[in-house]
């Protein structure tokens, strides 16, 4: 579909952030915690990271509003920043809030078009909703943007397949498991991606892994809106309990 490189734009940005505790190192491909930008003061970027920690462990407990507060916060004090805008629409996805988070990233477009994160996040929001086919679009901007990142690779194949493309998404299924024989592919991206083909088993499966891995990825499991298809599998919901995350939930809009 779009030429790729080995180079991942997650891992620049997990490189530089601290990741919480029981993750294993730059494996995730987490963004959200908000690295620092270049040129901020180093009493501003202590306040920005701050923000950052608190607004990821209130929006993963589920504490939606009062995230949304905090992330708001960053936005003021630099509304510039990429990836402070990028985190607002993600907050926004995970609260089912679908188009305060297409209206929000269409604003972060405008910042910077050439920002592949905001694309992939684009992406799964209008798959979410049903609109296959900006889905696809906007998620292959984030594909080629990004150099292939298979994150966002794993992110498309999973639309295209709820799209009915099952041959291209199996084609990205199979590239990105050639991929991980050279190279950490986080199984959550795997999961997504068998939920798209319908394959739910398959997809708790690598949830299970992330759990050997003490994957970052699972701090979102419970609220994360690709996952809505495997709440009321008794494994997946047993899997919530290990991690010590809230029961299974298809979360309303607040």
């Amino acid at each position: 579909m779009v030429k790729t490189t080995s180079e991942d734009p997650t891992e620049k940005i997990t490189k530089v952030t601290p990741l919480g505790a029981g993750s294993v190192d730059r494996k995730n491909a987490e963004f959200l915690m908000l690295a620092p930008r270049s040129g901020q003061s180093d009493s501003k970027n202590a306040n920005n990271l701050s923000l950052a920690r608190n607004r990821r462990d209130r929006e993963t407990m589920g504490r939606d509003e009062e995230a949304m507060v905090r992330m708001k916060k960053g936005q003021d004090l630099d509304p510039l920043w990429l990836i402070i805008n990028v985190a607002i629409g993600w907050a926004l996805y995970f609260a089912r809030r679908y188009d305060e988070a297409i209206e929000q990233l269409r604003r972060t477009v405008e910042l910077d078009p050439n920002y592949p994160m905001t694309y992939w996040i684009l992406g799964v929001v209008f798959r979410k909703t049903g609109r296959y086919e900006l889905a696809i679009t906007e998620g292959d901007k984030g594909v080629t943007l990004s150099g292939g990142s298979p994150l966002m690779r794993a992110a498309l194949a999973h639309t295209l397949a709820m799209a009915g493309r099952t041959r291209e998404a199996i084609q990205i299924l199979d590239d990105l498991k050639e991929l991980a024989e050279k190279r950490y592919v986080a199984p959550y991206f795997f999961a997504g991606i068998h939920i798209g083909l319908g394959e739910n088993e398959r997809a708790v499966e690598y949830l299970e892994r992330c759990y050997e891995e003490h994957s970052h990825w699972l701090i979102y499991l419970h609220i994360d809106p690709s996952m809505d298809a495997l709440r009321e599998n008794p494994v997946f919901q047993a899997l919530l309990g290990r991690v010590g995350l809230p029961a299974p939930t298809t979360a309303k809009p607040i």
